[in-house]
């Protein structure tokens, strides 16, 4: 990295009130870098730094028993780096994981990670999801992985979280088969026709509109994994004038009963797998909130 390059913040994560990481890469592509910084406010010299020859796409962590944190980051093409503060790092590899890696297995990236009692779950673009303990690296019940239904190409598995290895809730993202088509006869023939005209815009038109075909978009589901299979546990919509599932993108633990889950549009939903999910669009949660005295919304 040369001097004064602008950095970009890819990800942070706090431990404790006074104890967090932040994440930082280049913009060099050909030779990227990771800048890993761990704040421990207790010290005097409160700043760790941490260089890796990759990008790290999510970061987790915990406090350790020395009561210093442990910081594990994951690069985009499934590197695992283990950061014990204070003592000595390691590194992994998820074989078969990444784009351009050598053992790549034309899974593509991994996205996610997220530490659950002694294991770290790895999600990843093509129905990927790892499970890592200190002993053993591998795949997550991967005969009983949520399947690609027929009208989609792929799915991609994104923020998993949960109390416990038999209580997980993991978003997934639907991505829809390419809708491209061949014209009709009788798209064919009228196309002839305008073209004889002279009216090659609305001939063209015709092409690009079987060529684009019906208008699909991603869709969004929160699974839930209770230890024996994956079910579906929402499906949400943002309003009556999307009827497509948004998609999802974090997943946050207040209790065992109260599971907070994000997407886009200001989808927000709240509930657990043994009942119904509320699904709340953002602006009735921002009227709920105006309401409040002692609340303080910042746009």
């Amino acid at each position: 990295m040369k001097p004064f390059d602008p950095l970009r913040l890819d990800g942070a994560i706090a431990l404790a009130r006074d104890t967090f990481c932040v994440v930082f890469s280049g913009r060099d592509y050909e030779d990227m870098h990771s800048y890993i910084l761990v704040y421990e406010g207790r010290f005097n010299q409160p700043w760790s730094r941490s260089d890796v020859p990759r990008k790290i796409d999510s970061l987790a962590g915990r406090i350790g028993e020395d009561g210093r944190p442990i910081i594990y980051a994951l690069s985009d093409e499934g590197d695992v780096y283990t950061l014990p503060m204070g003592k000595d790092s390691s590194h992994r590899k998820i074989v078969g994981a990444g784009v351009y890696s050598d053992d790549s297995a034309d899974l593509g990236y991994v996205n996610s990670m997220a530490l659950t009692g002694e294991a770290l779950f790895v999600t990843g673009y093509h129905s990927q999801l790892y499970r890592l303990t200190d002993s053993d690296v591998g795949w997550f019940h991967k005969e009983k992985l949520p399947q690609v239904p027929e009208t989609y190409d792929y799915l991609v598995f994104g923020d998993l979280n949960g109390p416990t290895e038999g209580n997980l809730y993991m978003n997934v993202t639907y991505s829809p088969v390419n809708t491209r088509r061949a014209l009709t006869q009788e798209e064919n023939a009228r196309r002839r026709e305008l073209i004889e005209q002279g009216r090659i815009e609305e001939a063209s038109a015709i092409r690009e509109a079987a060529k684009q075909g019906r208008a699909r978009v991603n869709e969004g589901r929160l699974y839930h994994w209770n230890g024996q299979e994956w079910r579906v546990v929402a499906k949400p919509r943002s309003t009556k004038h999307h009827p497509e599932p948004e998609t999802l993108s974090d997943i946050f633990i207040e209790s065992l009963d109260k599971i907070w889950v994000v997407g886009g549009n200001g989808v927000i939903l709240c509930g657990n797998a043994s009942m119904v999910f509320r699904i709340s669009p953002s602006k009735e949660i921002m009227k709920i909130c105006a309401r409040s005295r002692n609340s303080k919304i910042g746009w």
